[in-house]
């Protein structure tokens, strides 16, 4: 029981911790400059960017995850190391 809060405790802090949601914006450029098709590259080029940063969080907190998952399994190890005594 003590266990279960502790991993779920552990698991939520890292996680909030380290997700972070970015929100797309997009620049809207001077009034009259350039044309539609360089408004449209610039997007492109920053909705490229965008998506390759939100690979990376996601890299991240998958790796973050993973870590997580073996201290968890440690733990319970030590917890059922503990029970046998």
């Amino acid at each position: 029981m003590v266990f279960a809060l502790a991993r779920r405790s552990v698991i939520s802090n890292t996680i909030s911790k380290r997700l972070a949601i970015s929100a797309r914006t997009y620049s809207e450029g001077d009034v009259g400059s350039g044309s539609q098709a360089f408004n449209k590259r610039e997007k492109a080029e920053e909705d490229l960017y965008v998506r390759e940063h939100e690979q990376e969080q996601l890299k991240k907190l998958r790796d973050s995850l993973a870590q997580i998952k073996e201290q968890t399994s440690q733990l319970e190890s030590q917890i059922k190391n503990i029970e046998k005594k």
